[in-house]
């Protein structure tokens, strides 16, 4: 006998399926908001000491506007100024959405605070090799945020949910198909690496990347940040879906 697990049916393939061609659909307003993205983060992060915390606040509420587009999309509609723009409606939308953001990052930056606080006294007692176990729960945690906040920003602006609500939520959710949505990080983790891999190399051999490096990576963030949206937009609603709900709902 087959268990439930095993009847379920396919997630990754249709989902991927699906978000093509979302994306088709409204291709040249995803594209100029990627662009747009990426433009404002790197902006942003150009201030100095705040730089790296503002680019993580901002791209929250820049990505609520790919969820709402997204559902515009799903609805059959076109997606508006304000479908792009509304993650910025409202001071609270606002700060939920950069509070989700900066949460994983900051239980990385933790993890790093306990090694680098720990390892002088682990080092004067003779205990160096002990460093590097300290850093594990820390990964851990990192990589389980990244899985089961998944859908957090999601659940806060289609529920309107607060953010400890949404995240916890979203960890419900994600319960459901946790390999499914692993493997599916996994893959854009991986698009980002190699989009990425030119202008790194001209970093590590100390040259200044040229803007054939950099075009290709521009390009390359400017479709994949809106396909990440979508993506995670439409895995929200199949995870939500499957659980009895529907897109009416939200």
């Amino acid at each position: 006998m087959k268990s439930s697990f095993a009847r379920r049916p396919a997630l990754l393939r249709p989902l991927l399926r699906q978000a093509m061609e979302t994306w088709s659909l409204e291709s040249p307003a995803f594209l100029l908001y990627g662009l747009f993205m990426l433009l404002a983060g790197l902006t942003v992060g150009q201030l100095p000491l705040v730089g790296l915390v503002l680019t993580l606040a901002v791209e929250g509420p820049l990505a609520g506007g790919l969820i709402l587009a997204t559902r515009s999309v799903l609805l059959h509609e076109r997606p508006t100024r304000e479908d792009f723009l509304g993650g910025f409606q409202g001071v609270r939308r606002a700060f939920g959405l950069a509070t989700l953001a900066l949460i994983v990052p900051l239980l990385g930056v933790s993890s790093w605070l306990l090694v680098s606080g720990a390892a002088p006294w682990l080092t004067a007692r003779g205990w160096a090799q002990a460093i590097p176990l300290l850093a594990v729960p820390g990964v851990l945690l990192v990589l389980a945020a990244s899985l089961f906040y998944a859908v957090a920003a999601q659940v806060l602006l289609l529920e309107g949910r607060d953010p400890l609500r949404s995240l916890g939520a979203s960890a419900r959710l994600v319960r459901r198909r946790p390999l499914a949505v692993a493997l599916l990080l996994l893959m854009l983790a991986l698009l980002q690496v190699l989009l990425a891999l030119p202008t790194l190399r001209s970093l590590l051999t100390q040259q200044e990347p040229g803007w054939v490096q950099w075009v290709p990576y521009l390009l390359g963030m400017g479709l994949l940040g809106p396909f990440q949206g979508i993506l995670g937009t439409l895995l929200y609603f199949r995870l939500r879906d499957e659980g009895g709900s529907t897109l009416a709902e939200g």
